[in-house]
């Protein structure tokens, strides 16, 4: 359980969707595992529901499968042994729950009031989802839920597209959000699984949003790294900085004291989430120098290196500034 909920909060999506075609289900499933996003929950709102689980979960072991709209233990019983591995129902059913608590299965409940999320709260479930979370509104309504429940987390879900993503996924206590948004339908109609796979990087890409903040550049001291400094700020009508390990000529380039990471320098690559992006490049086999991560007031990731250099260059990871 602990895994999935670490896995879902990585992501900041669920693909929720209802699959018409059976014989879609694990092209569907590889376009969303080829870009970085290996999970969906396929809605039982179809006759194909059942058959699109069992598919991905025999051709995709890895991928994470789970079942929603689920109304009934029947269902629910149905879906697991098709192959699901986390249960999402749009309502708190307590016989649901105790079924697949009883099975040793996530099971992720509606729950919109504060009777709902403490009758799941007593039956140890810490994290569900609110829908339709656009109509009964959004974030505001969440917070002030969260404010009677603390240890509660939400996955929202209900009339949020890719512009409402980040709204939602910034805030601390909303873990990630469910829909049909971060993929192309037309792309799955036609059966154009290139279109819908890179359609969905482009979701991801939204998400993480990266920027280049700065370029770094590698002086052998501190005579060095001022006389290049100083040049670049003549050049470019830059003001200079001094940082602890470090000069900046404005915004643009920083110049190290001393030889550092990367044979060439770095490159300062921004994104509005740096958890996220941590967790996307490990998906993607990336490894980082783990001392040098950095921590924000909140104790949130915000600087760290990758092990691997591009071209002489190393990265690391940088929180883009707020608009």
């Amino acid at each position: 359980m602990k895994e999935l909920f670490e896995l879902i909060k990585d992501l900041g999506m669920v693909p929720t969707l209802a699959i018409e075609d059976a014989k879609d289900a694990a092209n569907i499933a590889k376009a969303l595992n080829n870009a970085s996003l290996p999970l969906m929950e396929v809605m039982l709102r179809t006759e194909s529901g059942f058959e699109a689980i069992h598919r991905i979960a025999k051709e995709m072991p890895k991928f994470t499968i789970g079942a929603g709209t689920v109304l009934s233990c029947e269902q629910a019983k149905k879906a697991i042994d098709a192959g699901a591995s986390f249960i999402v129902s749009p309502n708190f059913n307590e016989e649901v729950v105790r079924f697949c608590t009883g099975k040793n299965v996530t099971i992720i409940p509606g729950c919109t009031t504060p009777t709902e999320i403490d009758a799941a709260r007593k039956m140890g479930i810490q994290i569900v989802k609110y829908f339709p979370a656009v109509p009964l509104g959004g974030v505001e309504s969440m917070k002030l839920l969260a404010g009677a429940f603390p240890e509660v987390r939400f996955i929202a879900t209900g009339g949020i597209t890719r512009e409402h993503l980040k709204t939602y996924t910034k805030n601390a206590k909303i873990i990630a959000v469910g829909g049909g948004f971060m993929v192309d339908k037309s792309a799955i109609k036609n059966r154009d699984f290139v279109a819908l796979e890179q359609y969905i990087k482009e979701t991801v890409a939204d998400q993480l949003n990266f920027t280049i903040q700065h370029v770094g550049i590698n002086a052998k001291d501190l005579t060095e790294a001022a006389e290049t400094t100083n040049a670049l700020c003549d050049l470019l009508g830059l003001p200079s900085r001094e940082a602890s390990k470090s000069l900046f000529a404005g915004n643009l380039f920083e110049v190290m004291k001393f030889k550092f990471y990367g044979e060439n320098g770095h490159v300062a690559l921004g994104t509005d989430d740096v958890p996220r992006a941590y967790a996307f490049f490990q998906r993607k086999g990336m490894s980082f120098i783990e001392d040098t991560k950095a921590y924000d007031e909140d104790g949130r990731l915000e600087v760290v290196y990758l092990k691997e250099t591009f071209g002489g260059f190393a990265i690391h990871l940088l929180k883009n500034p707020k608009k």
